[in-house]
């Protein structure tokens, strides 16, 4: 399907998730050295740069990516963190990443697509400015911006909510949706209402699966599945 670039890349959980749907990973960038262990363990150590993200150039990653993905640190945005926003040091990293991709679009050659990938906090951070200031520069940077959220509940048997901010380069879109305002299971109310309150944003409206209403997973299956495949190897 394409290529993609993986940033803050952990253990690469987007990596795990993305490429059994055809995508082929090419770059993954991440400061934390036992993290890259475990990536290497998994999948090698050829796409991967162990570098702060503020020292990551567009040299530094391969031509011709379809796709970046950042799943960057939440401890600034979260409900349990310290609530400093994009201001933090951590959470904060989101803007060298925007920077690169400002990089690559001044040398024309930028993704056709973005994917930030943070806790349901963001939405509301700072009274919605933080999204509102990284929305408003993916828009900058030539992006249409839609905005869902996730639960991995729908999926696996565990409760983890995350807001999707995904970025489609204008030009490849023929006829853009604008928001529908319709809430829905991907677009809740508080999606809808930021969208009301910003509508100098370029949003735009893709058109996304409905996803399960449950996992029909349960998590003594996984534990029942591990402790067999133990056994017997």
């Amino acid at each position: 399907m394409g290529r993609f670039g993986e940033f803050f890349a952990g253990i690469g959980l987007v990596r795990e998730a993305i490429e059994p749907l055809g995508w082929s990973c090419k770059f993954a960038n991440d400061i934390a050295h036992q993290k890259a262990d475990m990536y290497t363990a998994r999948f090698g150590k050829e796409h991967l740069l162990v570098r702060d993200i503020h020292c990551v150039k567009a040299a530094d990653l391969p031509e011709n990516l379809d796709l970046l993905t950042a799943s960057f640190p939440c401890i600034d945005l979260s409900l349990a963190g310290n609530r400093a926003g994009l201001a933090g040091d951590h959470s904060g990293t989101v803007w060298p990443f925007l920077e690169l991709v400002a990089e690559l679009c001044r040398r024309r050659s930028p993704p056709s697509a973005l994917l930030l990938e943070n806790v349901t906090g963001f939405l509301s951070s700072h009274s919605g400015h933080d999204l509102n200031n990284v929305c408003a520069r993916v828009g900058e940077l030539g992006y249409l911006v839609d905005l869902v959220i996730v639960d991995a509940r729908w999926f696996t048997p565990q409760s983890r909510p995350r807001l999707f901010v995904l970025a489609i380069q204008k030009e490849t879109l023929a006829d853009p949706l604008s928001p529908t305002g319709h809430t829905t299971r991907l677009r809740g109310g508080a999606i809808r209402r930021f969208q009301l309150a910003h509508p100098e944003l370029p949003f735009v409206e893709l058109p996304l699966p409905e996803p399960p209403l449950r996992s029909t997973t349960t998590l003594v299956s996984i534990l029942d599945d591990l402790v067999y495949s133990r056994i017997n190897t």
